[in-house]
Parts: C-alpha cells; structure tokens; sequence
C-alpha cells in the first residue's frame, strides 16, 4: 500500500491512492470499529456479570438477615407472651413482700425455726424488692416498644 509521498521541493504531499488502497483503508477502519465495538459489548457484559454477580452476595447476605430476624421476633414474640402470663405469679410475690405473712415468716427464719437446707431468698427484703423493679423495669420496655 502506497502512502502520501513529498513530491518535489514544494513539500506538498502527494495524497493519490488507488481505488484498491481507497477500498482497504475503509475496510480497515472499519474492521477497527467492529473490533472496538466488539470489546465495548465484550466490557458491558463483564460489567452486567460482575453486578449480578454483586447483587446475588447482597440479597443472599440480606435474605439471610431477614430470616435471623424473623425467627428472633418469633422467639422474643413468644417469650413476650410468656411472661406477660407468669406476671399473676410475680403479683403474688409482690403482695407477699411487706404483708403480715412475710413478716411472720421472716422473724421464724431469724429466730432458727426453718430447716436449714430451705431457701429462704423470698425472706431477703434486697432480693424480692430487686425483681419487683427489674420486673416493673422490663414491663416498662415492652410497653414502651409496644407503642413505638
């Protein structure tokens, strides 16, 4: 293939080409265009892929989350109700602690008159007032997370 030559002192570049060199140099650039354009494809589907690729980590990873969640909500749920059910038994702590009974109780337990292999840690003023607040405690956070 022929190029643009000088031709003579007048430093004018001689731009004749043949029809056949015409013809090659567009079947050329246009060979480079398909291959650029090949590539181009070629790096979208790549990128396409590796988002796919991306998106199935996260929903996996997520999907795994939501059912972790799901299943601790269903056991908070029913521990929930539980208690909310054992709070008649925490009521009848509640109405011992400071009653007549209590009293009685205790002055048997400090004058020796109870077995000795008998917890007595209903007797403790510190120990039964400690899970009447813890009690009160908690039911305040659920009723709080109830109305949120």
């Amino acid at each position: 293939m022929r190029g643009p030559e000088r031709s003579g002192d007048e430093g004018m570049l001689d731009t004749e080409y043949n029809e056949a060199e015409i013809r090659e140099l567009f079947m050329e650039d246009g060979r480079a265009q398909e291959r650029e354009n090949t590539e181009k494809e070629r790096q979208r589907a790549d990128k396409a892929e590796a988002e796919a690729e991306n998106a199935k980590k996260r929903i996996k990873e997520l999907e795994a989350i939501l059912d972790k969640a799901i299943q601790k909500m269903d056991a908070l749920e029913a521990h929930m109700e539980e208690y909310e059910k054992f709070q008649s038994e925490i009521r009848k702590l509640e109405a011992y602690y400071g009653s007549q009974q209590w009293k009685d109780d205790f002055a048997l337990e400090e004058a020796g008159e109870l077995p000795d292999d008998l917890n007595c840690g209903v007797l403790s003023e510190d120990g039964i007032y400690n899970v009447l607040e813890r009690n009160r405690e908690l039911l305040e956070r659920i009723r709080c997370n109830d109305s949120n």
